[in-house]
């Protein structure tokens, strides 16, 4: 997991969940060889199915659109007692009414604790 290059952090949502896997894994102090409780199997297919799809993930390139009024950018964090999450976004409001603003998700980062 520390190998995955993700710098702008769009794949943090199924980073984190395999990061926290492998914390309960290692709290159980047992052996390599020993089978995973069931519990745990069961979250990893769970995961390696999710997995599947991955590869469809489309992440545009750019970020702005050419319409817009002004550029804001917004960051907000949220933590629980196991992961934090620190998104970034692009806010652009658009000069029409007729339009809702168009907000894109540009960077983050996330912890498992």
């Amino acid at each position: 997991m520390s190998k995955l290059f993700d710098a702008l952090g769009w794949m943090s949502p199924l980073i984190i969940r395999a990061k926290t896997q492998l914390q309960k894994r290692w709290t159980l102090q047992e052996g390599w060889d020993v089978p995973l409780p069931h519990e745990i199997q069961i979250a990893w297919a769970e995961y390696k199915l999710d997995m599947t799809n991955v590869d469809e993930i489309m992440i545009p390139r750019c970020n702005i659109l050419f319409n817009a009024t002004c550029i804001n950018l917004v960051g907000f964090s949220d933590a629980s007692v196991k992961n934090y999450g620190l998104p970034v976004c692009i806010q652009q409001p658009v000069a029409s009414n007729n339009l809702p603003d168009h907000i894109q998700k540009s960077c983050g980062t996330h912890k498992a604790t």
